[in-house]
């Protein structure tokens, strides 16, 4: 709420006053509401600080078909410049997985690899994929599910424990679920 936002810029401010600084404002929630009043009271109070705050719109790309809208009516209050931050393709963030159980002392067999590519496209398909945040908690679930086995034998992933997060498993059906 507007509210909340005004107590937030005083807390910032402490002392002084008057808050100067960077304003970071995740708009999702507004984008079927543009056109609504309390949205341009809100443009309007923010356009009134723009000289002491650099404010940051974030949107997930989801709603990419309200964008040009969207701008057409932050550029009334706002210059604004439009920036893109695209996830890393597959291939990076398998990479990032296999540095990440390497520090665990594991390894990724190549059968373990081909299961946990095809699980990261997947989960890439998402619209809210939260990336890294995902990849650290499928290897911190790897080490642990190699570890906690009666028969624990050596620090490589394997094939039997990749699948319990490739892409048709219960793991990913879930997340994706809760993603969208």
């Amino acid at each position: 709420s507007f509210e909340k936002f005004r107590d937030a810029i005083q807390n910032a401010a402490g002392f002084r006053n008057e808050y100067k600084g960077i304003v970071c404002i995740n708009i999702n929630s507004w984008v079927n509401h543009i056109n609504e009043r309390n949205f341009v009271k809100f443009l309007e109070y923010l356009s009134v600080n723009s000289d002491v705050w650099h404010i940051i719109f974030v949107i997930d790309s989801a709603c990419k078909d309200k964008l040009d809208e969207l701008e057409a009516i932050l550029s009334v209050y706002f210059r604004i410049e439009k920036v893109t931050f695209n996830l890393p393709d597959t291939q990076t963030l398998y990479l990032y997985m296999e540095k990440r159980i390497k520090k665990y002392g594991f390894i990724i067999n190549e059968d373990a690899k081909n299961i946990l590519i095809e699980t990261i496209d997947e989960l890439r398909k998402s619209k809210y994929f939260d990336g890294y945040k995902t990849l650290n908690m499928i290897c911190s679930d790897l080490v642990y599910r190699e570890f906690s086995t009666d028969k624990f034998e050596s620090y490589e992933i394997t094939k039997e424990t990749a699948e319990y997060y490739s892409k048709k498993s219960d793991f990913v059906i879930k997340a994706k679920s809760n993603f969208e």
